[in-house]
This record gives structure tokens, sequence and C-alpha cells, in this order.
């Protein structure tokens, strides 16, 4: 009886070991690939919701600086819930909870000067124009900040705490 050669046993495996290693090296890549393409499509999320944020500031500070228009006011209450459904679905995303700074953002905007009956035209430095612009760095500083900490981390901090 012969004694099967060990190269012959090693010559057998090799195939195998290279369809593992390729496919290993393929669920490696398109993971990379999917976590890029989620990272890029968050950030355009991201970008076009400063903007919404941007444009309510502007027409913010116009309607307070400016007379009473009331369809001005019934833009910027619907662009504030837009975008408070916008942050609220963005924190899910971003495993954090922005709801706070949302309140502040609305607060700093409708809670003072916004009815009709009490609306006076403001100067650009009121205190009450500066509390918005604050209320809307915050808001995107935070959301900055929750963005950064999800996919700026350094890899072995990441291997540490794997969600």
């Amino acid at each position: 009886m012969s004694t099967p050669d060990s190269t012959t046993n090693l010559s057998a495996y090799a195939p195998i070991v290279t369809w593992l290693i390729v496919i290993i090296g393929w669920l490696v890549v398109n993971n990379q690939n999917n976590n890029r393409e989620s990272r890029k499509e968050l950030r355009t999320r991201i970008d076009c919701l400063r903007n919404q944020i941007e444009g309510v500031e502007a027409q913010a500070i116009k309607y307070h600086t400016s007379v009473h228009d009331e369809n001005l006011g019934l833009k910027i209450k619907l662009s504030i819930e837009r975008i408070a459904n916008d942050v609220n679905i963005l924190g899910i995303s971003l495993s954090n909870n922005f709801s706070f700074l949302v309140f502040q953002f609305r607060k700093s905007i409708t809670l003072n000067n916004f009815d009709s009956h009490e609306h006076t035209i403001l100067n650009a430095d009121n205190e009450l124009i500066q509390n918005i612009a604050s209320a809307i760095q915050s808001l995107t500083i935070e959301i900055e900040k929750a963005y950064g900490n999800k996919y700026h981390v350094p890899w072995y901090k990441k291997l540490r705490n794997k969600d």
C-alpha cells in the first residue's frame, strides 16, 4: 500500500484556499464600497439640510426686519416643520437625538415677534436675530459633529467600539 504524498494533499487544497481568499476579498471590498456610498448619501443629505436651514435663516431675518408678511410667516413655519422632520430622520442615521436643538431652532424664530399682533420691525443687530443665528449654528455644528463621530473615527477606535 502506498502512502499519499504530502505535496499531493496540499495541491488538492490550493484551489479551495484560492477561492476562499477571492471570496473574502470580494466581501471586504463590497462592504467598504457600501459604507462609502452610505457615507456619501448621508453627506449629501446633510448638505441639502444645511442649505434649507440657511434658507430659513434668511427668510426669518427678512420676516423679523420688515413689515409683517403672513405668507412669509407661513412659509417659514412649513420650512421649519420639514427641517425638523429631516433632522429627526438624520438623527436616526447618525444615532443621535437632535430634538432639543430643533426645539431651540424653532423657538428662536417663532417664539417672539412672530404673531401678527405682536410683530414689530427689528434692526438686523437685534438680540432676536442673533439668537436665530446662534440656534442655527448650534444645530449645524452638532449635526457635523455627529457625522464626524460616525465616519471619521480612527480604525483602532472602531475595533473597540463595534456597534
